[in-house]
């Protein structure tokens, strides 16, 4: 399979980054 960025990956990627930034900010 031909890995690429799918939205879905995009999407993952925002949530977990933010959920990183208020654990470090918090």
């Amino acid at each position: 399979m031909k890995r690429g960025f799918t939205l879905f990956e995009m999407i993952v990627a925002i949530g977990v980054f933010s959920i990183i930034v208020v654990i470090s900010l918090g």
